[in-house]
């Protein structure tokens, strides 16, 4: 999916039956969850009615036609299967709230098609459903959800047996030097492109910045960590 953002070859694109680069979604989970409380007067929203129409969870970058247009975009793009959604933080719903509706939307996406209602101008579940996933014969064909948590409290229990699950390891030392030289040389090739003022930065200084530091570095060798120190580091620096 990072591949892809950067239009590089990719898994969900470059395959020889693909007709479209498949669309890539972030949805912290949590989101969902907040709406179905804040609405409990209303008819719930099923999961997958909640990714097409909060594409944008009202982002000021988007007017409202925008929002209309990539809403039915995402329609279009569910049915014919070139969506790539990550839902974030499973573990990040509260603990008071019950997760065992939640776990079931998330397996009803996973197990079903999906169908377009004419008459009510809007996405449902296929009437079939299916034990394993839906379409994971062929990494290419078919929507792809990808579901994240912390590995403790086995939030994952209750998901689709037939799911894989990943567990992301920390990164070698060698891993997090090869990253900072990458984000470094990535950061230097936008400030030409954009042709942002100041002097190019040194790739390894990122790198050497970390490991001066006992507990930055203990805490750089997760990846999404070193991701938030990069992150920080550079608008420091900038």
């Amino acid at each position: 999916m990072a591949k892809q953002c950067l239009r590089e070859k990719n898994m969900l694109s470059d395959h020889i039956y693909s007709r479209k680069e498949k669309i890539p979604i972030l949805i912290p989970i949590w989101k969902y969850v907040d709406q179905v409380k804040e609405n409990l007067t209303e008819k719930k929203s099923i999961l997958l009615q909640f990714i097409y129409e909060n594409s944008t969870f009202n982002s000021t970058f988007f007017n409202n036609e925008e929002r209309i247009e990539l809403s039915v975009l995402m329609k279009e793009s569910l049915v014919e299967g070139n969506i790539s959604v990550i839902f974030e933080g499973l573990d990040e719903v509260p603990i008071h709230v019950d997760r065992s509706d939640l776990v079931k939307e998330i397996n009803t996406l996973l197990e079903r098609g999906i169908d377009y209602d004419v008459m009510h101008d809007k996405l449902t579940y296929s009437v079939y459903e299916q034990k394993e996933i839906h379409n994971t014969r062929d990494p290419t064909i078919g929507n792809r959800f990808i579901i994240t948590s912390r590995i403790e409290g086995n939030y994952f229990e209750d998901i689709n047996f037939f799911i894989p699950r990943l567990t992301i390891e920390d990164m070698s030392n060698d891993a997090l030097k090869l990253f900072c030289s990458s984000y470094m040389k990535c950061i230097n090739e936008i400030s030409v492109k954009t042709r942002r003022v100041g002097k190019e930065s040194n790739i390894a200084q990122l790198y050497d910045e970390i490991t001066q530091n006992k507990d930055i570095f203990h805490l750089a060798i997760n990846p999404q960590l070193a991701s938030g120190i990069a992150a920080v580091y550079n608008q420091y620096e900038g």
